[in-house]
């Protein structure tokens, strides 16, 4: 299963990467919003993991804006609690499913999994 994480620290980006390809993900890291909307455009990753923490546009911007382009590719966001969707950013403006910082790492194993089982 091929992930690209999108996060800005760079121990956590090592930790995710490493922890992923351990359960035998292949991961692609971006660690700005720019380098990870470049790499999106890549119709072959199955899922995305995205910390909204980095660059000007919040999620449920550039996922609008991903998903006028085209880009159907689920997308995971490491929220915190504090950022949280309500439900004024849409259907266009929403992941495909939140995990709350701080996370079991298993628990981000499940919900990728279960990303690509429904995009299949």
């Amino acid at each position: 299963m091929r992930v690209l994480v999108i996060e800005h620290h760079p121990l956590m980006a090592r930790a995710l990467k490493q922890g992923l390809e351990e359960e035998g993900f292949a991961v692609t890291l971006a660690l700005t919003r720019e380098e990870g909307d470049c790499h999106a455009r890549d119709p072959h990753f199955d899922a995305v993991i995205l910390d909204p923490g980095h660059g000007q546009e919040d999620p449920p911007s550039l996922l609008r804006r991903w998903r006028r382009q085209g880009f159907h590719t689920p997308v995971l966001v490491l929220a915190a609690r504090s950022s949280l969707p309500d439900d004024t950013a849409g259907p266009e403006g929403r992941a495909d499913a939140y995990l709350t910082k701080p996370f079991p790492v298993e628990e981000l194993f499940s919900w990728l999994l279960a990303l690509a089982r429904r995009r299949d």
